[in-house]
């Protein structure tokens, strides 16, 4: 999966850079079909403390997620987005197939 981070207005730390890339990645081990993670950070204009914004979006095969959050730490914020969109993904795991029946995939087929 291609990741593109985008900070206007914002210097990253080489550490902050690796979080991302190491957060973002954990998406396409939930589907192999994604393509690409866009990733912006932006700090609001805002008097309180949580005026970190991350933005994500995922694209791959038909599809196109979004996800957002506002935090005090950009650390934070990723990481809620991700959160966000592997319950989106999940959710499209268990979208309903042509029949009207609901598949699930699991990894413990035990």
């Amino acid at each position: 999966m291609n990741i593109i981070i985008e900070s206007p207005h914002v210097t990253l730390s080489e550490q902050l850079q690796e979080y991302i890339m190491e957060k973002a990645g954990k998406l396409a081990h939930i589907d192999e079909h994604l393509l690409k993670c866009e990733v912006t950070l932006k700090l609001d204009n805002s008097s309180t403390d949580d005026n970190k914004l991350c933005e994500m979006i995922v694209s791959g095969d038909k599809k196109r997620l979004f996800a957002s959050s506002r935090n005090k730490t950009f650390e934070e914020s990723v990481a809620h987005v991700v959160h966000e969109l592997e319950k989106q993904l999940g959710e499209r795991k268990k979208a309903p197939r042509g029949n009207g029946e609901k598949m699930e995939m699991n990894s413990d087929n035990a």
